[in-house]
């Protein structure tokens, strides 16, 4: 988890018995299920096809659109360390550094500790290879 989290249990014998029970209550969470499996195959995409530059872009705007924005309109409404980052690109620490450098020294984005900013977010869409 990236943030602060409550989980709840809820026992397999009841979940499926409401499941069984509940036409409506069944559909949502075929739906759920199956948004859920579309973004993985696009995570496991993203992972075959795309560079690590690309996945870095695609994840910040992924974080925009998860997460949102501060009131700045710019800052990433979540912080992460640059292990989180890594691990959400599928890389080493030291390469999500390096890039995350590179895309502030391109002028993509700024960073102030964990809050990231972006600033030039049509661009970062082209190097992600996604229309934004």
């Amino acid at each position: 988890a990236l943030e602060d989290s409550s989980i709840c249990f809820i026992p397999r014998d009841t979940f499926f018995g409401l499941i069984n029970t509940d036409a409506l209550l069944s559909m949502q969470v075929m739906k759920l299920l199956s948004h859920d499996l579309g973004h993985a195959e696009t995570t496991i995409n993203s992972l075959v096809q795309k560079s690590v530059r690309e996945r870095m872009a695609e994840a910040l705007l992924y974080l925009r659109e998860t997460y949102g924005l501060q009131a700045d309109g710019k800052t990433l409404n979540v912080q992460m360390s640059r292990e989180d980052f890594a691990n959400l690109v599928g890389t080493a620490t030291e390469t999500a550094i390096r890039l995350l450098s590179e895309f502030k020294q391109e002028g993509y984005i700024a960073l102030e500790g964990k809050k990231v900013l972006l600033l030039q977010t049509e661009k970062i869409a082209r190097v992600a290879n996604i229309d934004d």
